[in-house]
């Protein structure tokens, strides 16, 4: 029997739940439930019908991203699976050829995800955009220099949270590129107690606020999980989510998370706790080999109107760059475009050639939130300077401080 490629229809809805976490192994709950229905629209998701059987599904929803200097609109592509029963059909690359052409469609300069298999998407013009480090602490080791903090630390109830915190995760947007705008909603799933991300222990979710002169400027969300041996203590913080627009901020919100009684690790390893690039811990601590981290992916990013993106984000130095697209891993056809930033703004046209440098679909999604890593793809072989020098010189312009972030679950 030949498989369905098609919208689903609103009554689906239910089946998509289930098709989407059976295939990882997971059954529907009230938070995930909650999770599609407020993300889900039939003009924005693709089934695959085997009969009157949904076994695959895929969607996408708008967002607002962090960019160089900005933000911008985005496509949010999430819930993308295919039931083990009819992998190694072709299901994933005809779903996610029809969820693309609806992105275009409706005008989005860019799609976003998350991948639990970073192999998978590259073939479909996605790189990865923004890295992000997983961060294992053993307080015996772990010391910070001495120091006064200033500012004020507030433990608060879930309410004042939810007032306090999307002050700090507002400005975050602006100052940090990957970083995903949040409502009203996506803020209350988050500290939502039925939450299944949170640990099988149940521990209660504690919500720390770092105020300077009355104004929020960091906020760091935690569960302790209690444990002992048989020399005493040995409970774990874990990180639900930390985000400071401050060093002052930074240092405060560590400071705590090190000193709380009875702990005796901190874990930040799961999505929403993932710590920047640029982590201060990693040079605040007296000892950084104490600081266990691990490189992560944390967000890639498709472009899909090349000349709008790169028009639409700021440049932190100025200068040109000839390049072509090449034909495949989502490229239709080879192009080639110039682009010229005067005064940390882009001017993007098409160009007759001949190309300085000339890379994939997935290469300028790695680099286009402002990731150094044109030099080092060209090392991998995976772009191609035709005149020595140029993936650097292309890093310098593309590049920016701070580097992108992402700590959303898409």
């Amino acid at each position: 029997m030949t498989i369905e490629i098609r919208s689903p229809l609103a009554h689906e809805l239910p089946q998509m739940v289930e098709v989407n976490l059976g295939a990882f192994g997971e059954v529907p709950d009230a938070w995930h439930q909650r999770w599609f229905e407020a993300r889900f629209e039939p003009g924005r998701a693709v089934v695959a019908v085997d009969g009157t059987q949904i076994v695959g599904c895929s969607l996408w929803y708008p967002i607002e991203m962090g960019l160089p200097g900005g933000s911008s609109p985005a496509a949010a592509v999430s819930g993308v699976s295919v039931l083990p029963t009819h992998r190694r059909r072709g299901l994933l690359r005809a779903m996610m050829g029809r969820l693309l052409e609806y992105i275009r469609d409706e005008g989005m300069p860019m799609a976003a995800l998350q991948a639990s298999e970073g192999a998978i998407y590259s073939r479909f013009g996605f790189g990865p955009a923004a890295r992000a480090l997983r961060l294992r602490l053993e307080l015996s080791r772990v010391q910070l220099p001495a120091g006064t903090d200033v500012g004020r630390l507030q433990l608060v109830g879930r309410e004042l949270a939810l007032s306090l915190l999307p002050q700090v995760h507002q400005r975050l947007v602006r100052a940090r590129p990957g970083v995903v705008a949040r409502g009203e909603f996506a803020w209350r799933e988050l500290m939502a107690d039925d939450d299944p991300h949170g640990r099988r222990e149940r521990a209660p979710l504690f919500h720390l606020v770092h105020t300077w002169r009355g104004r929020p400027e960091g906020y760091v969300l935690y569960r302790i999980r209690p444990a002992w041996k048989e020399t005493g203590p040995n409970a774990c913080l874990q990180i639900v989510e930390m985000a400071s627009l401050t060093s002052r901020a930074a240092s405060a919100l560590w400071r705590h998370c090190l000193a709380v009684d009875l702990v005796r690790q901190v874990e930040a390893t799961e999505l929403g706790a993932w710590r920047p690039e640029d982590e201060p811990l990693l040079w605040l601590a007296t000892d950084p080999q104490a600081v266990s981290a691990t490189l992560g992916t944390s967000l890639w990013v498709r472009i899909n109107d090349v000349r709008r993106s790169l028009e639409q984000r700021r440049y932190q130095a100025d200068g040109e760059l000839t390049f072509e697209l090449r034909r495949g891993a989502g490229s239709e056809e080879a192009r080639c475009y110039r682009l010229e930033v005067r005064r940390g703004r882009g001017r993007c046209r098409p160009a007759s050639g001949p190309p300085e440098l000339s890379l994939g679909l997935p290469e300028l999604g790695s680099a286009y939130l402002g990731q150094r890593c044109l030099a080092q793809l060209a090392r991998a072989g995976r772009v191609t300077e035709h005149r020595a020098g140029t993936a650097r010189a292309a890093d310098e312009l593309l590049s920016w401080d701070p580097p992108p972030w992402c700590f959303e679950d898409l």
